[in-house]
């Protein structure tokens, strides 16, 4: 019998696998954001021969419901299950099982103390000609705006917690929005109640009220699967990516993950699931970004894996920061709270970041200043904060209770609440804001071969963003380099790549 499924976990091993997870000493601890690794009560992922079908009266025997499904790939998942065997032997169609497990993003939300400081008379718009945006600076996206159209035409999905399609960046960007967040029915919305989503959003297509996106004239989607407050399923992240290569998606970014165990069912699983729907994806002409984590771990790693970071297919980001976490000393006269001097810094690896040669290519994500648990640095002498300028700004949901940054005029001003208000802006930190640089890269590129989806400029345009990075340091460490946007254009305008 062939297998057509997604989940890859045999029945005969079915119950040895389930003892295992069931034991804590066995499994490594798990910071708080990432994998659950504990299984949740009868909650399985079920592969089927052939179109997914279960007869009522026999998952009602086993005690369980259907509450999501991926037609596509022949998978339902249910839940509330307390004999798996016996649902499995009642249903000879049923060729897989494997426990569904939770994901949450790789985000480092940081505090409104942390992450938002008021900068009233310190700049002006646009926050890029001030050096706000020394992200942009860094990899040259200007240079981007001046020779495209700024990725128009192209379509930029992002696969997250929403995107608030009401911020005066994002208003007439987003041009279709979906939710995969099954329950509670307070969850059944598609804007961003987290913030996360719009955020990442607007590194790719803010429109340049106050910043500009990577790629500022590229519309967006949003798939909308994970929930408040952050966290999701792998059922509602694929139904996501196949969601946004139904409606057109020429790129699609996740900044989102989480950790496998190579001895565990859970590494398998995953893999084979969202490999499957990123070959379709890649197949469909849908070049596939995502986050490398933050977990400050080398890639690849012979216990772990981050999904879906590593999984065959997508270009994976590490973070770099104008600050890092180092006991080199600072230059004289060394401030963080001058935006002009921070983008002119050396970029280091941001401390939280995953590296290595598992890690492809590097984009700012901001280092986050100091860590947190260290409230200040000692420059000079002087105690200096963290400030806000080491991190990446962006879009504050107005759908959210985040605080953010007003703008009045053209000039940054105050902080507040972002609830109900369309014009506030935040700093955040993490692999999750380098990933969106790349996707914007990418729009850009796909605008130049005139916006047409097809597995050879998948596969072209992923050749031009890889090689064309920037050295920043060993690759040992930072894989291929740093992003270039003046490169990438240059070798694709050039054709070589």
């Amino acid at each position: 019998m062939a297998r057509r499924s997604a989940v890859s976990l045999a029945a005969a091993s079915l119950l040895g696998l389930a003892a295992c997870g069931d034991q804590p000493s066995l499994i490594a601890p798990v910071a708080a954001n990432h994998l659950l690794l504990s299984k949740p009560p009868g909650v399985y992922l079920l592969g089927f021969d052939g179109a997914p079908a279960i007869s009522a009266d026999v998952l009602a025997a086993s005690g369980g419901r259907i509450v999501d499904s991926i037609p596509s790939m022949n998978v339902l998942t249910v839940d509330g299950v307390t004999n798996v065997q016996a649902l499995w032997a009642a249903n000879p169609k049923i060729i897989e099982a494997g426990f569904e497990v939770s994901e949450s993003p790789i985000v480092e939300p940081l505090p409104p103390s942390d992450g938002v400081q008021a900068v009233d008379g310190q700049a002006s718009t646009p926050w890029f000609a001030n050096n706000v945006q020394w992200d942009m600076k860094t990899i040259h996206a200007e240079d981007g705006w001046a020779r495209t159209n700024g990725g128009t035409g192209i379509n930029v999905c992002i696969v997250d917690t929403g995107v608030d399609d009401q911020h005066q960046e994002m208003s007439g960007q987003v041009v279709a929005r979906a939710n995969f967040v099954a329950s509670p029915a307070s969850e059944n919305r598609v804007d961003d109640p987290n913030g996360h989503g719009t955020h990442v959003a607007s590194t790719v297509a803010a429109k340049g009220v106050v910043i500009s996106g990577v790629a500022p004239r590229a519309t967006v989607l949003s798939a909308r699967v994970l929930n408040t407050a952050g966290s999701g399923s792998e059922t509602a992240i694929v139904n996501g990516i196949n969601w946004c290569v139904q409606n057109g998606a020429h790129v699609i970014n996740m900044s989102l993950g989480g950790t496998r165990y190579r001895p565990f069912s859970s590494y398998t699983n995953s893999f084979a699931l969202y490999g499957a729907a990123i070959n379709n994806a890649r197949a469909a002409g849908t070049i596939v970004i995502v986050a490398a984590g933050n977990s400050n771990l080398k890639m690849p790693n012979p216990i772990q894996s981050q999904v879906p970071s590593e999984v065959p297919g997508v270009i994976n980001v590490g973070a770099t920061g104008p600050i890092s976490k180092s006991t080199d000393p600072f230059p004289p006269a060394w401030n963080p709270l001058d935006p002009a001097q921070v983008w002119r810094s050396v970029d280091y690896k941001a401390y939280f970041s995953n590296y290595g040669p598992g890690v492809q290519v590097w984009a700012p994500g901001g280092s986050g200043g100091a860590p947190l648990s260290e409230p200040y640095r000692i420059v000079n002498g002087v105690g200096q904060g963290r400030g806000a300028y080491d991190q990446i700004w962006g879009v504050c949901s107005s759908n959210s209770s985040q605080s953010g940054i007003g703008n009045v005029g053209g000039v940054p001003s105050g902080s507040g609440t972002c609830l109900g208000n369309p014009s506030r802006y935040i700093a955040y930190a993490g692999t999750s804001q380098a990933s969106p640089h790349v996707a914007g890269l990418a729009a850009l590129l796909y605008e130049q071969l005139g916006g047409v989806r097809s597995a050879a400029n998948v596969t072209r345009i992923e050749g031009c963003i890889r090689n064309t990075t920037d050295n920043i340091g060993s690759p040992d460490i930072y894989g291929r380099g740093r992003i270039n946007v003046t490169k990438a254009l240059d070798a694709l305008n050039g054709g070589s790549c």
